[in-house]
């Protein structure tokens, strides 16, 4: 009897350990610095809380509704044989396909315990860079943990989930290298080089201890994702940039990639909402379908709607701000089990990638007027972007125009197709805006979305590549005040002021403005312009700025 317990007890052990080895973990943070409370997790996936499944997008910060309830990563190529390879994000219920941590270089894959070493994200603010370079040495006691500690090239001092000691010997979070020896060590003065007023910075890779999402075969990728927003006091406050680094551990050339971000609206109550597409912006669209939002019940906006936009402000291709590649596609899919309803092989993830229905149907613009229902499937030419009309046009191609019944329903957002061959890598950066009291359909319209994006794209074109030091080297320029109504001022401190200035509208158009010097400071006669966002350049660089005018 002893030996048959014993027996038992052995076998139960060694069925748990594959069930133990497929858990995903369920590390989360979120970007907090501004308007928007949106969460990030480990597994490719966000805006979602792993442990209840409850939403984590929340705008405005603190008022307990959300824009969003989930989001996820969803990657795909064909390889030199044409073979179809693909890695997604959903809901953690079919599988995992994405494992936080990255690639082996001798084995291009990763195993549980080392992922479980890597399932941190770490999460700093700019303030703790100022203070640690307000220092003149750096110890072990006076350097922030978060500094001490981030996932640098060759930095000893790293850690990991639950203070794991990790080796890194690749590129890993970027860093300034005070020192310029190749590898990060904070006591030496290398710092984190981030973007924003605050960055969080993590990795995760699709061959791991299961790819079971997709069913599909992996990349062998892995990717460093860096969501970062600021803190400025205007309407940048209500914008998160997530910036997205793909690197090819694998011996595949792939071509035809995709990369595309997988959401699912929340306006508040989420089976009231509609999606469209400002194809242009590279911009997928989500509002309320009704003017309430709900029925009067807690995490519902009520009359006070917001309207969110995903957009691609940068992806391959993209030679620089004065030319886009255009979008892939813009897609939605219902949750249910028809044929416009969730995939389940990688065939199907594939072809909602490509705006084609999980029955293997495109996307079509079946828009036959206004108050008739159009979903997309139904007769008419195909197209890759859905609802793309405009709200303000009853001609146009739109959820509120064709009065659609609102219901639960996945988007999808994608990049061009762009080549991934083996040992490269390559950058994707997308834009969460929200424009808060937009109101919903029939009310609803794009004119405040659409500036919003114009304003995210020319505030992304004035950041600096590499953040910090770049900043570091202009931080005592100041632009006064902002807002401003008749004069800005261009403050150089103890530097030489610019000689002239010149001011752009969000349209790129130059404008009309005189300017007088006193000192080190440049005043700009702004009282002739029309109340808006515009760009300021000036400097030997050129260095750009926005402000507002009143």
């Amino acid at each position: 009897m002893r030996k048959s317990k014993l027996l038992l007890h052995c076998l139960l052990t060694i069925c748990s350990v594959p069930v133990l080895a497929q858990s995903p973990f369920n590390t989360i943070d979120s970007i907090d610095i501004n308007n928007i409370n949106a969460s990030v997790l480990v597994h490719g996936d966000m805006w979602t809380n792993a442990t209840d499944t409850f939403p984590r997008c929340e705008f405005p910060k603190g008022n307990h509704t959300n824009m969003f309830a989930k989001a996820g990563v969803w990657i795909a190529g064909f390889d030199n044989s044409s073979k179809l390879h693909i890695s997604a994000a959903a809901y953690r219920k079919q599988g995992i396909d994405y494992w936080p941590g990255p690639l082996s270089t001798s084995t291009d894959s990763i195993d549980y315990a080392t992922s479980q070493s890597w399932a941190r994200i770490w999460k700093i603010n700019r303030t703790t860079i100022d203070s640690f370079l307000a220092l003149s040495t750096h110890t072990l006691s006076n350097t922030p943990a978060i500094i001490l500690e981030w996932p640098g090239k060759g930095n000893t001092y790293a850690k990991g989930n639950a203070g794991a000691s990790l080796t890194i010997t690749t590129d890993m979070a970027p860093f300034i290298d005070v020192d310029h020896d190749g590898l990060y060590n904070p006591l030496k003065g290398d710092y984190p080089a981030i973007k924003g007023d605050q960055t969080l910075w993590y990795v995760f890779s699709d061959r791991g201890p299961t790819h079971t999402e997709t069913k599909g075969l992996p990349l062998g990728v892995e990717i460093h994702a860096m969501p970062y927003a600021f803190k400025k006091g205007n309407a940048l406050d209500n914008l998160i940039f997530y910036e997205y680094t793909i690197v090819n551990r694998s011996t595949n050339d792939y071509s035809n990639f995709r990369f595309g971000l997988r959401n699912v609206s929340g306006i508040g109550y989420k089976f009231d909402n509609y999606r469209g597409t400002d194809s242009n912006r590279r911009m997928q669209i989500i509002y309320n379908g009704t003017v309430e939002d709900g029925t009067g019940k807690p995490g519902e906006y009520g009359l006070k709607i917001p309207i969110a936009g995903i957009m691609f402000v940068h992806q391959p291709g993209d030679s620089d701000c004065n030319y886009n590649t255009p979008l892939g596609s813009s897609m939605y899919y219902n949750n249910d089990f028809s044929g416009q309803g969730n995939p389940s092989n990688d065939t199907e993830y594939y072809g909602y990638l490509n705006a084609t229905w999980r029955d293997g149907t495109h996307l079509k613009n079946d828009f036959k007027g206004a108050g008739i229902i159009s979903t997309g499937y139904g007769s008419g030419p195909n197209t890759n972007y859905v609802f793309s009309g405009m709200l303000q046009d009853s001609t146009q191609w739109s959820e509120c125009t064709s009065q659609n019944l609102p219901a639960d329903a996945a988007n999808m957002v994608v990049s061009n197709n762009f080549s991934l061959p083996a040992g490269s890598s390559q950058s994707i950066v997308i834009a969460l805006m929200a424009v808060p009291d937009a109101s919903g359909c029939p009310q609803a319209n794009y004119l405040g979305i659409d500036s919003m994006a114009d304003l995210t794209k020319a505030f992304y074109c004035t950041l600096p590549a590499t953040s910090v030091r770049s900043i570091s080297s202009v931080v005592s320029v100041r632009i006064y005040p902002n807002p401003a109504h008749d004069v800005l001022t261009i403050d150089a401190g103890s530097l030489a002021a610019p000689n002239t200035a010149a001011v752009y509208n969000m349209l790129g158009q130059h404008m009309n403005i005189n300017c007088s010097s006193s000192g080190n400071k440049l005043n700009l006669d702004i009282s002739q312009l029309p109340p808006a966002v515009y760009t300021v350049q000036y400097g030997p660089q050129h260095t750009a700025s926005l402000f507002v005018k009143q």
